[in-house]
């Protein structure tokens, strides 16, 4: 899987784009606000129908204009390929028709077909922020696993959970009634929560199997040692899956007074805390920022190592890396087989062979060199 083509109309600040000279590694290069995120995004949505930004879907429809597409060429094992999303502004909101090689699909089949990774400048800030952006990290790679499913059933849940804590807080359905709908709505939560939590486990696993393999490639002497923990009320199960089960069941009872009285979901995978580990040691803490970015794109890399054909994205992730740790990211990008689309501010210098340049002003995009 190779994508060799992008073409595009009145998506974000592209009026019209046509673009190939494609390799191994693409890296965009511009000052902010010229359209090289937008480059990025218009291949993901064409993949997905959506951006990795939080954006609604009116919003890539360059303004002034009613409808326009992406689309992507691929040369796969069979043979070449092509995919078009179209979208269009109605009065019944935003429309969105994808087809593959000219018959209509949908968006689970693209996304099993055509996997794909995504980071931002926003990922690779998990460790410094709050627990939420290292559960978003771990969900991210997990969508890239094709579990956008599971995702959006815990999303879906959760989301029921809270409307019917909200009503009971604000009077409008009775003890009773609210009781009866809590109990099913919990059995169902208690579920997906658990399916959730131990894929995020697994992935965490994972990650952190080959992590000594993988580190050489994105730290110099000494190297150090990394790892994690997963804590639900408050106790680390890395080391004991088994505790998970019921540590979900008793978080949940708990905290089920505390939920009525709230109006809010106080339980579940969306609460837990991940902590990532350097020496041993709190990594939000104990690490300089360019070691917490440079520890978070180890991770990036055990997965990558072990991805087949995958489609990779990276917005301004080399932020605060020097050009020798620079290189070294890129070297090992080098020798994976995912295909990269990059972006940066400032110029890289690198000597490396599988990589094509371009840069991009306005919404334009100029070929420097492959």
């Amino acid at each position: 899987m190779f994508l060799t083509k992008v073409e595009a109309k009145n998506f974000r600040n592209y009026k019209s784009l046509s673009l190939d000279s494609f390799s191994s590694i693409n890296i965009f290069l511009g000052d902010n606000g010229q359209g090289k995120t937008s480059l990025l995004e218009a291949i993901y949505f064409a993949l997905r129908g959506k951006s990795f930004k939080p954006y609604i879907g009116n919003h890539f429809i360059k303004e002034g204009e009613e409808k326009g597409f992406v689309s992507l060429n691929f040369k796969e094992a069979e043979g070449d390929s092509q995919i078009e999303s179209s979208f269009l502004r109605t009065k019944k909101g935003f429309q969105k028709e994808i087809k593959y090689c000219g018959k209509k699909t949908n968006l689970s089949f693209l996304s099993k077909k055509f996997p794909s990774l995504v980071f931002t400048e926003q990922n690779l800030k998990a460790i410094r922020q709050g627990p939420g952006e290292r559960r978003d990290f771990i969900d991210q790679l997990l969508l890239g696993k094709g579990e956008d499913e599971l995702i959006y059933n815990f999303t879906r849940i959760l989301k029921e959970k809270n409307s019917l804590l909200k009503s009971y807080k604000k009077t409008l359905i009775s003890s009773k009634d609210f009781l009866k709908l809590f109990e099913v709505l919990n059995e169902n939560f208690l579920k997906i929560s658990l399916q959730l939590t131990k894929k995020r486990l697994q992935t965490l696993q994972d990650l952190f199997f080959n992590i000594t393999t993988i580190s050489p490639h994105f730290f110099s002497d000494p190297i150090p040692k990394l790892g994690f923990q997963y804590k639900i009320h408050g106790e680390n199960i890395a080391q004991n899956p088994d505790k998970m089960p019921p540590l979900l069941l008793e978080d949940l009872e708990q905290k089920k007074d505390l939920e009525m009285q709230s109006g809010l979901s106080l339980s579940g995978p969306h609460k837990h805390e991940i902590v990532l580990l350097y020496n041993g040691q709190d990594s939000r803490i104990h690490c300089s920022q360019g070691q917490q970015r440079t520890f978070l794109l180890a991770l990036l890399g055990t997965q990558l190592n072990k991805a087949e054909e995958t489609l990779l994205f990276l917005d301004d992730v080399l932020m605060e890396l020097d050009d020798k740790n620079q290189e070294r990211f890129l070297a090992f990008l080098e020798k994976i087989s995912c295909q990269t689309f990059l972006t940066n501010c400032k110029k890289i210098h690198s000597k490396l062979k599988k990589m094509s340049f371009f840069y991009v002003k306005n919404g334009t995009i100029q070929v420097l060199y492959v």
